[in-house]
């Protein structure tokens, strides 16, 4: 068997297998082939989620005795920190505050570190309010959200980790963005799990870094740490539902399945 990629007339990417025999007579005299195509495409999705699990297990350990020791550090610098930001002098004050923003920073960085280091979690699950999540979201992100009346249902699961989830979505849209970022989140129920789909108006991703953006510390920025998307598909996945990416020259759809609160 051959595999191949395609494109639907409706543009939709499909994965298409190719087994091809010969067809013969009682003697042996070839007769002509069959052709056997089936669509692999999810088979071929299972494959990629299971390999990229795969690597977050194995670079997790790494990641945890690293971000240990970074997380001591910034403590120590944030408190030398906090001790400038009330001196009587205003430059050292001024130099203060710099730094201990630089720490937040690189604190939340190595939260991340250390989130993707636990790998797997136990997921508590509760109802969790879709709509306001998201607008909670939107806030800090600093975008611009539309989402609408379908998005007002309660999914199962962890507040604390499905904010993250849309936290980095929406921060992943307003780094790569330019000029004015809108997101639009759509929902649709289907039996005991959502459907979500998260889009917006960017410049959309190449394809050749479209299959790669939710492995561990990749990433196409000058200052990223490849560890937000991989958060998502972690989180997702300990939820038990599925995340995956389309896009285009203009505009990335990120569609999520999670569970629903009945």
């Amino acid at each position: 068997m051959i595999s191949c990629a395609c494109t639907t007339p409706q543009g939709e990417s499909r994965v298409l297998g190719l087994t091809i025999s010969p067809v013969q007579d009682r003697g042996g005299a070839l007769l002509g082939t069959a052709c056997l195509i089936s669509d692999l495409t999810e088979m071929t999705k299972m494959a990629q989620q299971v390999r990229l699990q795969d690597n977050m297990a194995s670079l997790g350990e790494m990641s945890a005795g690293i971000a240990h020791e970074f997380k001591n550090s910034l403590a120590t610098i944030s408190g030398y920190a906090q001790m400038l930001s009330t001196s009587e002098d205003a430059g050292a004050r001024d130099f203060g505050q710099r730094i201990r923003r630089e720490t937040e920073n690189l604190t939340r960085v190595v939260s991340d570190f250390l989130a993707f280091a636990r790998g797997p979690q136990q997921v508590v699950k509760i109802p969790v309010e879709l709509q306001p999540l998201l607008q909670d979201c939107a806030r800090e992100s600093e975008v611009e959200l539309s989402a609408g009346d379908e998005t007002n249902i309660s999914l199962l699961g962890d507040r604390t980790a499905l904010r993250q989830v849309f936290s980095n979505l929406f921060r992943n849209s307003k780094e790569a963005g330019q000029g004015a970022v809108r997101i639009e989140v759509t929902a649709a129920r289907h039996e005991h799990e959502a459907e979500i789909r998260v889009r917006d108006n960017g410049p959309g991703i190449p394809p050749d870094v479209l299959e790669k953006i939710f492995i561990p510390f990749f990433t196409t920025k000058s200052s990223g740490t490849g560890l937000g998307l991989a958060l998502v598909h972690r989180i997702v996945t300990d939820h038990g539902g599925k995340v995956t990416v389309v896009s285009g020259q203009e505009g990335t759809t990120f569609i999520l399945s999670l569970p629903v609160a009945n």
